[in-house]
């Protein structure tokens, strides 16, 4: 980008920038502190400061990928929303006076639940990003300005529009710590897309860098476990509100705000099923975070478990073998916040038996009678197993095969088989 854009642009001015790998690591890991004196501690204290682990955040490769995402959007995003451009103000006050129409860039991130999506997006927005920047002095404006460069909102579980534009109007108003939107009463007549464009407009006028929607999954139903088992598996998703999911495209476009969709592979593959959502939602990348399997045992094991290993609660430690690694691989299938159960589980387990160490027993047993519920799912995805998938709304696969296509074929359609 040229170095122009930064320095007349007052909106990309204050944004940090990170000149090494690094520099964006210390940023992003969030270590506990270390247990300490464990032998003076009662069985009670170190199972409470055992769970103080589940904070822990070991960044993956592919969250540098993401970050990079995420800051090409909000840069290139501002820039053509330079606020000493008289077109930018004439945007703002009349939509759609730009002489070449402009898409906002978007992006996606899309994983199983408990890999880390979530975790990730907010880690990197409220970690590298200032959310609002105060202005004193703005150009071609009278009076202080506050620029909010992120919002991060949950989609409703209802999928409904009303719903999701009240998560919009609490955030705004959480982030400029000002009661800018009222809540509006149930019984309201007033439209929800109403609402929804007037937030669209404070959003402009604050200057939103990048609207971050995650568990974007929610906007869409999906067919009972029956059904998709009699049609081989089929996953038939439609979305709620058919209104909410224009408004969203439009956000992209008279709305010139970049948008970061995060969720579970089939809502994601929801959302696609109109080919101008799935341009939009990918301009900017597509970020698949994976689970550890067998082949990435190494980086299991060298990368993640050494840290979580540091946090050890016991009289004496156990030692990170490629077996019990391997184990914990086996009974968590991978994934992150499932591992940081397991772990936890087996020092509860170890801790109330009295046993001075972590041991396999302890894994073993912790899984069963602390994570039993999740056993069944676990055993589907470390074998694959689609018909045992298709019990779980959220653990069928997306496809990955239309996504592959379109990214290589830089968003033409994908060609009929």
């Amino acid at each position: 980008m040229n170095k122009s854009h930064h320095l007349d642009n007052v909106l990309i001015k204050k944004l940090e920038t990170f000149k090494t790998r690094g520099e964006l690591l210390e940023r992003l890991v969030y270590l506990p502190q270390l247990p300490k004196d464990i032998e003076f501690t009662s069985d009670s204290h170190r199972i409470q400061c055992c769970e103080e682990v589940a904070d822990l955040h070991i960044p993956q490769p592919i969250e540098f990928e993401i970050f990079d995402t995420i800051d090409l959007m909000i840069r290139n995003g501002y820039r053509p929303r330079n606020p000493l451009n008289v077109r930018t103000w004439r945007d703002l006050h009349h939509p759609g006076t730009y002489l070449v129409p402009r898409t906002a860039p978007g992006a996606t991130v899309v994983g199983l639940p408990g890999v880390g999506k979530s975790i990730t997006c907010a880690t990197i927005l409220s970690k590298c990003y200032p959310q609002v920047i105060d202005h004193d002095d703005f150009p071609n404006a009278e009076g202080p300005v506050k620029q909010v460069v992120w919002l991060s909102v949950e989609a409703p579980h209802s999928g409904k529009a009303r719903d999701f534009v009240d998560n919009l109007m609490e955030a705004w108003n959480t982030a400029i710590e000002q009661a800018r939107f009222q809540r509006r009463p149930n019984s309201t007549s007033r439209r929800p897309t109403s609402d929804l464009n007037e937030w669209l407009q404070v959003a402009k006028s604050g200057f939103l860098g990048v609207l971050h929607i995650d568990e974007v999954q929610n906007l869409f139903q999906l067919s009972s476990a029956a059904s998709r088992k009699s049609s081989n598996h089929k996953r038939e998703l439609r979305i709620v509100e058919d209104d909410l999911l224009k408004w969203l495209l439009n956000l992209s476009n008279s709305g010139q705000i970049p948008v970061l969709y995060s969720g579970t592979p089939d809502g994601l593959d929801a959302l696609a099923k109109r080919f101008s959502n799935a341009q939009r939602s990918t301009s900017m990348g597509y970020h698949q975070i994976p689970t550890f399997n067998q082949q990435s045992l190494s980086a299991f094991k060298n990368h993640f478990l050494i840290y979580l290993f540091e946090y050890q609660y016991t009289e004496q430690q156990i030692e990170l073998t490629d077996e019990l690694a391997s184990l914990i691989l086996e009974l968590s299938a991978g994934i992150p916040r499932i591992v940081i159960g397991l772990w936890i589980a087996a020092h509860r387990y170890a801790i109330r038996q009295g046993h001075s160490t972590l041991s396999v027993e302890s894994f073993e047993l912790g899984s069963q009678k602390l994570t039993q519920m999740l056993s069944h799912g676990v055993s589907a995805l470390m074998h694959n197993d689609r018909n045992a998938m298709s019990h779980y709304e959220d653990l069928m696969p997306g496809n990955s095969v239309f996504w592959n296509e379109f990214l290589l074929s830089n968003g033409k359609p994908p060609k009929k088989k």
